[in-house]
């Protein structure tokens, strides 16, 4: 008997191995078969055994067919057919079944794995354990190239750097898009999805990954350009195509009467960009957005100017109005006045107005608390801006947007009001250490204007610059007196005075106070 040797796939653990298998056949009925064996090739790939029979005659002679055509072969190694694909076998045997295994490699050295099918070398995209994979045509091995491509039958799909073709939230080309888990496609609808990890993302017709101020459900949307998710911070932000637009704490786009900054606002309902130079009614009261879009309400009880009132500043319950040389008010315009230039809105309330949207409505909200508390307190105007401007940042601190303190004054002892527990930045023995500590807190910021006049009037060490009209003497003393520990506030307090001009404001305070 000979014994032929084949070899069985078998999984050990996670992978996939060989062993070889010894058959012994009987040689008893092959009375007739040649000891001699030819080998068609001494490659393993396309290697073939033949074996030649003697056929007997009537007369008892052995003869050798003359057509090499009759012999029978038996196929060994990979075999290539007709249609150019490749089957591998083992004794003439091709393995049962589907089956991943390391054989000798096709027309190379060494060995490689391989899909097969019935021992044919499987290409394109297949499916193997439960997931599916892309195999090189040319080589029939296991991709291993990050790449969108175009499979057999005219799909699109995206495979890894190991050959698996990949679903839900996946980078691509610059961009993050969400392939269907079931089908693998790129999805061709918009829909708002869970991805692998958890986090919800808007997904475009394209099947791209959305950002920015997007329609959905019937609402507007902004998502962070960042991370793609929707955001979850109250702010006012740039679109992808430059306007504004305010987002709520759930990430909707705002409209209609809105706070924000420390003042009030109105985002139109259709639109959803803020309204200007433009009166409102909103459930029944009646409001003015200026050239800026910052809203003031219309009250129904005005004040009269005393006849004979021309080109005068005019002060009336802590506000500042401007009577033109033709005894009208200014209103919603920027006029020339005896102390200089100035803006008054709609209601005829002086403003500020040259720097932006957003800092022009700040400094109107509060440059008329800040002229009352020189008329009342001798409070120099251009001290209480500058340091608004600086102790808030502009009126977007945490302190300042949710307790409306703008001067991050804190709650000593003797304070009755709210408080609000915040870190801040303090200089302790030249250093700079972060530490809790409790702030006032306000319902709006003109509460916050008038305790800060209070605040210095009621603190003996800050007499010393009530009443002074020279703003750099001003700024040195409060930095003296210990109302900062920073060392530069004197000068960070002056260079912001003198770049927003605001001691137009300290000549309208000494003008009102000589009347």
């Amino acid at each position: 008997m000979d014994n032929l040797k084949r070899f069985k796939l078998y999984k050990s653990g996670k992978k996939w191995c060989m062993a070889a298998v010894t058959t012994v056949v009987s040689t008893a009925s092959l009375m007739a078969l040649n000891s001699t064996f030819a080998t068609a090739n001494d490659n393993p790939t396309t290697s073939v055994n033949t074996t030649q029979v003697k056929q007997t005659n009537s007369n008892g002679s052995q003869t050798t067919p003359a057509n090499n055509n009759q012999q029978n072969t038996v196929k060994n190694g990979w075999q290539q057919a007709t249609d150019k694909s490749w089957t591998y076998y083992n004794n003439g045997k091709t393995t049962s079944g589907k089956a991943y295994q390391e054989l000798p490699t096709i027309n190379g050295k060494g060995t490689s794995w391989y899909l097969t099918d019935n021992g044919k070398a499987l290409s394109g995209v297949q499916e193997w354990a439960g997931s599916y994979w892309d195999f090189d045509k040319t080589n029939y091995t296991l991709s291993q190239k990050k790449d969108y491509f175009k499979s057999d039958w005219g799909d699109w799909y995206l495979k890894d750097s190991t050959g698996r073709i990949q679903s839900g939230v996946q980078e691509w080309s610059g961009s993050y898009w969400y392939f269907d888990p079931t089908t693998y496609l790129l999805s061709q609808k918009k829909d708002y999805i869970k991805s692998q990890w958890g986090e919800w993302y808007l997904v475009g017709n394209d099947g791209r990954i959305q950002s920015g101020v997007q329609e959905w459900a019937g609402s507007y949307w902004y998502f962070d350009p960042t991370y793609y998710t929707l955001s979850k911070k109250r702010d006012y932000v740039k679109s992808q195509w430059g306007d504004y637009y305010l987002v709520g704490n759930d990430g909707r786009i705002q409209s209609g009467l809105q706070e924000w900054a420390g003042s009030l606002w109105y985002f139109d309902p259709v639109t959803y960009l803020v309204t200007k130079n433009k009166d409102i009614t909103v459930n029944g009261n009646k409001y003015h957005a200026d050239k800026n879009g910052f809203v003031t309400k219309i009250e129904e009880n005005g004040f009269n100017i005393p006849a004979g009132t021309k080109n005068t500043l005019y002060y009336n319950n802590g506000k500042v109005y401007f009577v033109k040389p033709d005894g009208n008010l200014a209103k919603n315009e920027e006029v020339q006045t005896p102390v200089g230039k100035l803006y008054f809105d709609k209601n005829g309330v002086v403003g500020y107005t040259g720097i932006s949207a957003h800092h022009d409505a700040f400094l109107s909200s509060i440059v008329n608390g800040a002229v009352q508390g020189w008329v009342e307190h001798g409070v120099l105007p251009s001290l209480t801006l500058a340091q608004a401007i600086i102790e808030s940042g502009w009126g977007q601190s945490t302190l300042s947007s949710r307790y409306h303190n703008l001067f991050g004054i804190k709650a000593s002892h003797g304070w009755t009001g709210k408080v609000a527990n915040m870190p801040t930045g303090e200089y302790f023995n030249g250093k700079y250490v972060v530490i809790n500590d409790g702030f006032r807190a306000y319902d709006n910021n003109d509460q916050s204007v008038k305790d800060h006049a209070l605040f210095l009037v009621q603190n003996s060490r800050y007499s010393n610059l009530l009443w002074d009209k020279n703003y750099t003497s001003v700024t040195r003393k409060i930095q003296q007196d210990g109302y900062a520990t920073a060392p530069t506030y004197a000068t960070t307090l002056q260079n912001t005075i003198r770049s927003y001009a605001l001691d137009d404001y300290d000549r309208i305070a000494f003008a009102i106070k000589s009347n």
